[in-house]
């Protein structure tokens, strides 16, 4: 994708928590990026539904219903 400046390449290695929690276990393959984005944006997830994009915190706990039941 155009938008993207960098991509991991992953494989399923382990699928045995997607019935109960909707959870695939990944192994990372490959992984690149693209040099003509001079300054990507990182994202990063919190482990708490909350989210970082390049310094703010963006708040999305409210939209991961699952996770509501953990906390």
């Amino acid at each position: 994708m155009a938008e993207c400046s960098a991509n991991i390449e992953c494989r399923v290695a382990d699928s045995s928590l997607v019935d109960p929690y909707s959870l695939f276990l990944l192994e990372p393959v490959r992984a690149w990026n693209d040099p003509s984005h001079p300054e990507p944006q990182l994202f990063h997830h919190r482990g708490d539904g909350t989210f970082t994009v390049d310094g703010p915190t963006i708040d999305l706990r409210d939209r991961m219903t699952k996770w509501q039941y953990l906390l």
